[in-house]
């Protein structure tokens, strides 16, 4: 009789070689689906071809009795395979045992045919039945088999059976009943595993959202489900694992807090049964939604609902909201602009302009005393308000610091750019609203930043004449964009004198505005507001193609030889193609380029550098287009400058000439100016000439032309064609209307 290592070593090998089919049979399922044929002819065969390699390697129980280890294995086929699957296996199985004969071959078969059988009871009873499925219904299928199997030899005629019976079936039992539920139970769990991991892993990789699933005492965690909650690949922790189990399923909305570095995160919790293709009720699918991510995105809406988003700083609106609510009965509100936004946004893209704008928020929060609060209000504008009794002192300190400039890096290759900023300051005022009181320093600030102020140094305080003047200036710049739409600008041309002989040989044209409701409108006003407001390039435009149409009419109706000179502003030159569309305008109307002059300013002149701006000069250079420089001597061009534009005019400007006949300082840079122009082979120009006495000053410096009132006034068309038919000899013969 065998030992007990004999019985272990048996049942080990049962063990291993069901492994070793659950195994296969699981790839099997991989590559084919359980109802393929190719499924069920593979997995029939493997298990069917095993039970035969068994009957070669029996083991000996008794005299006259072998056990092997075809019943189990036929059994567990028949609960976890398709029916033809489990016949074709069992068929292999019987065919052997008849081709091998011996004793107790008919007790072979029934073994056989009785273990299929309990397994395909066993299969239905699990897939209908779910509280038969785990180790229990193991147990039940093999005392149910075990006992067909005695009932089916209690009932064989021979005495002799009856005796095999009573010797085989208490070893069979020992045996053949702990390695059913063993193996079977083994299998069942390998199998069921590899079934579903396939699936659940598939389910698990295109989910955003975080997942979890629990099958046979085992994990699956999305990739989400990791990152989120920040859990164990293998599974989640114990705190999260027994709150996920204490769930019931088909229930929705549980919260789940977590525990993180930053915080606690709440999510609510769906929990769903997890099925395999057949229906059964495999364990629990856990979809987590991440309330703590919505509350974050509301919050950040919340904050940007105040906030500036480029900038961090408070919003006007909540900057009012905050001055309400505070008890300060005093303080101050500074307005704060940088007018270089544009130009920096015109060379740098939008990128440069934020870099100023951030730079600019930086630097108020490092200046700004605790209490003070910065926000930025629209655009370039930022307004600080400084609270308490101290605030008017802080206030006006901050504005004086502002004042010198920001110092600003948006080159890595370049030395840092001085921005400009400009200020405006309004005492706190409780019977008015913030927002008014904002508003006041911003008129202030508007006022600021009019280039004719006689008290550029002082401190810009709002006044109520300050806000009349703002008033009317908000509305000219409201109006300026439709005067060109409405035919409210128009040309004047002040006429330019050979002054040798009192030839005319030119023409400036200049730009005026009459408004319906504000009536005549000073260019000294309203060409600096076009330049903050970026309309110059519209307006250089238009009076660019309009000068030039008057003068082919001129050229055409009365022969006039002479130039007209247009001024151009600083932002033209940085358009892109705005010297090749000069050119190409003049070329469509054959006009030859020395007939029109471009008056540049200083600033344009110094700025040639950049690359638009010499892109455009450059383009009309090769036009052959004159080029002058205005108000020479006020700004910062250098001869060398001068010969890289080929310039072929200076204007000096009135301010010199003025002072030509009682300034001995004048005189001499007038002299130096038109020395130093003829050594450069270029002309010098008098601006403002009023008097017999100015005029004879220049003639005897050597001044080659000139303009003036002692001549002519700017002159309408109509006036400047009369002009061309009927020229001067001197000066008493002007009008000068």
């Amino acid at each position: 009789m065998p030992s007990t290592a004999q019985f272990t070593v048996q049942l080990a090998q049962n063990v291993a070689v069901l492994g070793g089919l659950a195994t296969l049979h699981g790839l099997i399922l991989r590559r084919w689906h359980q109802q393929d044929p190719r499924t069920q002819l593979t997995s029939g065969l493997l298990f069917g071809l095993t039970t035969l390699v068994g009957m070669q390697v029996p083991l000996q129980l008794l005299p006259g009795v072998i056990y092997d280890a075809r019943s189990v294995v036929l059994t567990v086929a028949g609960v976890v395979l398709p029916g033809p699957s489990a016949g074709l296996a069992t068929a292999i199985t019987v065919a052997g045992r008849l081709t091998h004969g011996g004793v107790g071959v008919w007790a072979g078969v029934a073994a056989a045919l009785t273990s299929f059988a309990a397994g395909v009871a066993l299969r239905r009873l699990r897939l209908n039945q779910p509280r038969w499925r785990g180790w229990r219904g193991w147990l039940a299928v093999a005392l149910f088999s075990h006992a067909l199997l005695l009932l089916t030899q209690l009932f064989l005629p021979a005495a002799a059976n009856r005796a095999f019976l009573v010797e085989v079936m208490p070893p069979l039992l020992v045996v053949f009943v702990p390695a059913t539920i063993a193996l079977g139970v083994l299998l069942d769990l390998i199998q069921r595993e590899q079934l579903t991991s396939a699936m659940v892993m598939a389910a698990l990789s295109g989910r955003t959202s975080p997942i979890a699933v629990h099958l046979n005492q085992s994990w699956w965690l999305s990739p989400a489900f990791i990152s989120a909650l920040g859990q164990h690949r293998g599974a989640p922790t114990a705190e999260v694992a027994e709150a996920l189990l204490s769930i019931p399923p088909h229930s929705t909305g549980h919260d789940l807090p977590v525990s993180s570095p930053d915080g606690t995160r709440h999510f609510t919790v769906e929990c769903l049964p997890a099925q395999s293709e057949a229906g059964l009720d495999l364990g629990r699918l856990y979809i987590l939604q991440d309330e703590s991510a919505e509350q974050a995105a509301l919050a950040r809406a919340r904050h940007f609902e105040s906030h500036d988003a480029l900038t961090e700083l408070l919003t006007g609106r909540a900057l009012a909201s905050h001055m309400e609510a505070s008890l300060a009965r005093d303080g101050a509100v500074l307005s704060v602009d940088a007018p270089d936004l544009r130009t920096i946004n015109g060379r740098h893209g939008w990128t440069g302009g934020d870099l100023l704008l951030q730079a600019i928020a930086n630097h108020l929060q490092t200046l700004k005393p605790p209490e003070a609060v910065a926000a930025r209000i629209v655009g370039s504008e930022f307004a600080l308000w400084c609270p308490g009794a101290n605030g008017l002192v802080a206030a006006e300190g901050l504005a004086r610091t502002l004042r010198a400039g920001l110092p600003l890096t948006l080159d890595p290759d370049a030395e840092p750019h001085l921005a400009r900023i400009d200020v405006g300051l309004a005492r706190f005022d409780r019977r008015v609203s913030p927002q008014v009181v904002i508003e006041r320093a911003h008129q202030a600030l508007i006022w600021a930043q009019e280039p004719d102020r006689t008290d550029a140094e002082a401190l810009p305080w709002y006044a109520s004449e300050i806000g009349r003047d703002v008033d009317r200036r908000i509305r000219l710049l409201q109006a300026l964009p439709l005067a060109i739409d409405h035919d409210e600008l128009r040309l004047v041309f002040q006429p330019v004198w050979d002054l040798a002989d009192l030839r005319l040989v030119g023409a400036e044209a200049l730009l005026r505005w009459r408004n319906p409701e504000l009536g005549d409108v000073s260019p000294g006003l309203f060409v600096p507001l076009a330049e903050q407001a970026g309309l110059m390039p519209r307006l250089g435009w238009w009076v660019f193609t309009n000068a030039v149409e008057a003068l082919e009419r001129w050229r055409v109706r009365h022969r006039f030889e002479g130039t007209v000179a247009i001024n151009v502003s600083p932002t033209q030159l940085l358009q892109d193609g705005f010297g090749a569309a000069v050119i190409r305008h003049l070329g469509d109307r054959d006009l030859p380029a020395q007939a029109v002059e471009l008056e540049l300013t200083e600033t344009a002149v110094v700025d040639h550098d950049r690359a638009l701006v010499r892109s455009n000069l450059a383009a009309l250079r090769a036009g052959d287009l004159p080029l002058v420089v205005d108000d020479f001597g006020t700004g910062y061009s250098s001869l060398l400058t001068l010969q890289r534009l080929h310039v072929r005019k200076l204007k000096i400007p009135r301010e010199f000439v003025k002072g030509t006949c009682d300034r001995a300082s004048d005189r001499a840079i007038v002299k130096a100016t038109v020395d130093m122009a003829h050594a450069l082979g270029l002309t010098a120009q008098g601006e403002g000439v009023e008097t017999e006495a100015q005029a004879a000053a220049l003639r005897e410096l050597g001044c080659d032309t000139v303009q003036g009132f002692l001549f002519d006034r700017p002159l309408e068309v109509e006036a400047f064609e009369a002009r061309i038919q009927c020229p001067i000899t001197s000066p008493e013969d002007s009008p000068r209307t």
